[in-house]
């Protein structure tokens, strides 16, 4: 409910305010509630779930939204110019991500098993 309604108010904030400062708001107040629950979690040491949201995140916007939009788009005309500077990117942005996701957890699983603790030689 929370975020609807702040996504509500942001619309009609972009209506008064124009395209770029629109879009700027609309895409703001929608990480609000995102940041909001991450906050909440994080005070209660749930990393787990901060991890989770944001993979869930980075999906949905980088892949599944933009997958419908080429979908969509490709159902109603058939030929389409892009921006190659935004897809350009967008792919980096990509890129960026999964290497952030999938490298950590390729080091924890092929990384011997260590002990947590700092060890340290003194010098005698």
């Amino acid at each position: 409910p929370l975020s609807c309604m702040m996504a509500r108010v942001a619309q009609q904030v972009a209506h008064y305010t124009g395209d770029v400062i629109g879009g700027l708001i609309t895409a703001t107040v929608g990480n609000a509630a995102e940041l909001i629950l991450s906050c909440i979690a994080l005070r209660k040491s749930r990393v787990d779930l901060v991890q989770a949201s944001l993979v869930g995140s980075m999906l949905s916007s980088l892949v599944l939204m933009t997958g419908l939009v080429l979908l969509i788009s490709g159902i109603q005309q058939k030929e389409h110019a892009f921006n190659s500077l935004a897809v350009s990117a967008n792919s980096g942005l990509l890129l960026v991500g999964y290497m952030a996701l999938s490298l950590p957890t390729l080091y924890v699983s092929l990384a011997p098993e260590t002990s947590n603790d700092l060890q340290m030689s003194y010098a005698a």
